[in-house]
């Protein structure tokens, strides 16, 4: 059965259960797009694919540049959706919001700068209120898992990283239909927004580095 974060209550601990198997097809799709690869080891010859910053609720921030600007801590701009919590849930989250910031804005080398702009991207887009500037399509990337659940992509067509080419932020979905894929991608976005977490950095040559370790798997 399916199970979506929107049901639950919005605070710090909110965990996305199907992300180690959503982010192992998603490997598969980058590394063999039109063919199977049981193996998932990165292909050598592959093409550039660009930087993947993947956070903890399966949103992707995908780029090519890394001159791009860096996250520098929380501000103003980071603006919660109050109406969606009580004060003392919000003050929780951004208490937390920082330990977290702390602790990954540490990373060394370029996979800490791809991780800082990650964020960056992340942040500066905003909160996606549902009805507003947050018309989306999925699309499906690989056919259903052990537990028969396809993985979708899903594609934000009114933000403004919604389809740009310098740099895109989609959403991980694993769904038994587009529509649900939809839906639920839209939850998970709203999720990483209100508590950024980088779970993994996936490089131009399709290496992967968990974070905040960010050593190489």
């Amino acid at each position: 059965m399916e199970q979506s974060p929107a049901a639950e209550k919005e605070t710090p601990s909110a965990e996305w259960s199907d992300l180690e198997s959503a982010f192992a097809l998603f490997m598969k799709f980058l590394n063999v797009p039109d063919e199977p690869d049981d193996t998932n080891e990165p292909d050598e010859s592959a093409v550039n694919v660009g930087w993947h910053v993947v956070f903890r609720m399966g949103t992707v921030a995908r780029f090519y540049d890394m001159d791009l600007d860096e996250f520098k801590g929380y501000g103003a701009e980071h603006e919660l959706p109050e109406d969606r919590m009580s004060e003392e849930t919000s003050s929780l989250i951004k208490a937390k919001n920082q330990l977290i910031w702390e602790d990954q804005e540490k990373t060394e080398g370029d996979v800490g700068k791809a991780l800082r702009i990650g964020f960056k991207l992340l942040v500066d887009d905003e909160y996606p209120h549902p009805g507003g500037g947050s018309d989306r399509l999925a699309y499906q990337l690989s056919k259903t898992t052990e537990d028969g659940l396809p993985l979708w992509m899903v594609v934000w067509t009114q933000r403004s990283l919604g389809c740009a080419k310098k740099a895109m932020i989609t959403n991980l979905a694993l769904s038994g239909s587009q529509m649900g894929a939809v839906i639920l991608g839209g939850d998970l976005r709203r999720y990483d927004y209100i508590q950024p977490k980088v779970f993994a950095v996936i490089g131009p040559d399709l290496a992967v580095y968990r974070v905040p370790s960010a050593e190489p798997i």
